[in-house]
């Protein structure tokens, strides 16, 4: 039997490797003749090689691999799973990891199970508690054995042998670009230009291959700063200490299959629920899935419709409980597609399950000596009803110190960057960059936020993984009711209808709330907040709120005034980012003949040839945000 090299992928954190060595150093392992590579990408810090050095490594050969070029973390993790031609099996371990005692003892046990199936496409040490895609709770169906299959690649800990990242490494070969695979979830493609687990997720789908996951994990990650961290221990998991025996089972004998949106394959949930077995659908319990894309003509879903098919409760915890022990109610509900194309909106018993730790970044930029602003739109911020706020103050060096003592911050994690960046565009981008939660906002100096609107701003993003940027109206409608009577066309923006040279204003990204992840993928590198706006939009749906965020300090500072160079700029991203809508198309005919009144096939017209964004309207009602086309 070849013993699996552990092979650590490290750059310069030095306290993450450390904590990293002393947990492999404490594992129990079965044999002297195990293989340690340490790989250090490039860097001009010299304690992270010498930690490597001199730790002792008694279970066999230990190498260290210094690199001459920084390759950072995308081409780190191909170089060493690359390792593969020369180990047969490898386990790779990023630094800011710690492991099980016994993470040796599965990886060696999977690897000897699986090693010849061909569904397999390699082993995780980590599992689930959270989802990523929108940080639900996660808890994998236990079926009785030790492990559950999933269709996403694990990045916290993973096996590959020989034979399964050969078969990647020569489809990634033949496409070395994301492809549009509908089996390939919206979030995953968002991921930035370092990630190589999104195109081993890609492959997973397009090629109809598994990881397996333990049931419970022999790494857990501490998420320490990094290329591709975002957020603060969310992923930090529970790990196995003490020791029991381990029991596997095949791919076409597990209860515990699940797609890459995290959700139960719906032919696993037909055979615990018979009353669902004629029916052609997909999971969506959790009401993250683009609708759009899927294929099935129902939906068993945690979001609103009328007329469910099927429906049953949302009150067990995890979901799929609820469809297992057929717990009638009216959480869940299996759905024809079409009834859900328009006012959907999450399942409140979802809403509730969300981790209340999605925390949100307030970029302020202080370019002027403006303290009694500062203070204005600090406070506005501590008196949200809402826990989990950081802010970053992006401070001018030449300005006076007292400007920025004393401030009312208590109970948020505040940052003062001190920068030599003199231009306003310039500090907000700087902060931007510096931005480690899921959300980011950027409020000048006296701009206030509206009272207890952060939970509101959570509950728009989780209606569905698709919205990625979202930007409240500027001025609140005088009665409650005109929030669903509001014409909102003229407040629409695409990269479509801003090449229009009557637009004499547009309005900037201040107060607008983005994913941070979907800055990941733009040149933030420019100077020029106006060419970050049009990359937004050339890349994801701003999506117009019907619901009033912020006020700003001055309205005529809050737009962009277009020049000449502004135009240019809007003309390059337009020719480059066409859009068609083949979806809208194919369904027009049906959608005028099934759901709209002679008006509104006007305006659907209108959608379908102008590419108009969706609107997300708020019912004062009920208290619920939706997504609609008018």
């Amino acid at each position: 039997m070849n013993n699996p090299a552990i092979v650590i992928v490290a750059y310069n954190r030095q306290y993450s490797l450390e904590r990293l060595l002393n947990s492999i150093h404490k594992a129990y392992y079965n044999s002297n003749a195990i293989n340690l590579i340490i790989s250090i990408d490039h860097s001009i810090e010299n304690e992270v090689y010498k930690l490597a050095n001199d730790f002792v490594w008694k279970n066999g050969e230990k190498r260290i691999l210094k690199q001459n070029k920084h390759l950072g973390l995308k081409q780190h993790i191909l170089m060493c799973a690359d390792l593969v031609q020369e180990f047969e099996s490898v386990i790779i371990l990023e630094d800011d990891l710690v492991v099980s005692p016994f993470f040796y003892e599965f990886a060696l046990q999977a690897k000897e199970f699986y090693k010849h199936d061909d569904n397999i496409a390699g082993i995780s040490l980590y599992s689930y508690q959270v989802t990523e895609n929108n940080f639900y709770p996660f808890q994998a169906l236990n079926d009785g054995s030790s492990v559950y299959f999933m269709q996403l690649a694990s990045s916290w800990g993973q096996l590959f042998t020989k034979k399964q990242w050969e078969n990647f490494r020569q489809w990634f070969k033949l496409n070395p670009e994301l492809t549009d695979e509908t089996t390939t979830p919206d979030y995953i493609k968002v991921w930035g230009n370092n990630s190589w687990k999104k195109h081993y997720i890609n492959y997973l789908c397009s090629t109809n291959k598994y990881f397996v996951f333990p049931q419970l994990s022999l790494t857990t990650n501490f998420e320490d700063e990094g290329t591709n961290s975002r957020t603060s221990n969310v992923f930090h998991t529970p790990i196995q200490v003490l020791q029991h025996p381990y029991y596997f089972k095949n791919l076409s004998e597990s209860s515990s299959i699940y797609d890459a949106n995290f959700e139960l394959h719906s032919e696993v949930l037909k055979s615990l629920n018979t009353n669902l077995k004629k029916y052609d659908f997909e999971v969506d319990l959790h009401g993250a899935k683009n609708i759009e894309r899927t294929n099935a003509p129902y939906i068993l879903t945690s979001k609103r419709s009328s007329n469910p098919v099927i429906s049953f409760s949302d009150e067990l915890f995890p979901l799929e409980n609820n469809i297992v022990l057929n717990l009638e109610g009216n959480g869940i509900g299996l759905f024809d597609k079409n009834n859900l194309f328009e006012s959907v909106k999450s399942s409140y018993r979802n809403s509730s399950l969300k981790f209340t730790f999605e925390s949100i970044t307030f970029v302020i930029p202080l370019s002027e000596e403006n303290r009694t602003d500062l203070i204005k739109t600090i406070n506005s911020i501590a008196v949200q009803n809402y826990k989990h706020i950081k802010i970053l103050l992006i401070v001018r060096k030449d300005l006076t110190k007292p400007a920025i003592e004393d401030l009312p911050c208590d109970g948020i994690k505040t940052r003062v960057i001190l920068t030599n960046y003199l231009l306003l565009d310039e500090l907000i981008l700087h902060g931007i960059k510096l931005s480690n939660s899921k959300y980011t906002c950027w409020l000048k100096p006296g701009s206030i936020l509206e009272k207890n609107v952060l939970f509101k701003v959570i509950d728009v993003f989780s209606i569905s993984q698709s919205i990625k940027w979202i930007k409240g109206i500027s001025k609140t409608p005088e009665n409650h009711y005109d929030y669903e009577r509001l014409d909102v066309n003229e407040l629409r923006i695409s990269i479509r209808n801003l090449h229009s040279r009557n637009l004499k204003k547009i309005q900037t990204t201040e107060g607008d709330f983005i994913r941070s992840n979907c800055y990941d993928s733009l040149n933030v590198s420019t100077s020029s907040t106006f060419e970050v706006y049009l990359q937004l939009l050339s890349h994801f749906n701003l999506q117009i709120v019907l619901y009033t965020f912020f006020k700003s300090k001055s309205n005529s500072d809050s737009v962009f005034r277009l020049s000449p160079q502004d135009l240019s700029l809007i003309e390059k991203h337009r020719i480059k980012h066409k859009r068609n809508q083949p979806f809208l198309k194919k369904t027009e005919e049906i959608i005028k003949t099934k759901l709209l009144s002679t008006k509104e096939v006007s305006r659907w017209k209108e959608i379908v040839d102008n590419n108009l964004e969706d609107v997300i309207r708020y019912n004062f009602k009920d208290n619920f945000f939706y997504l609609s086309k008018f």
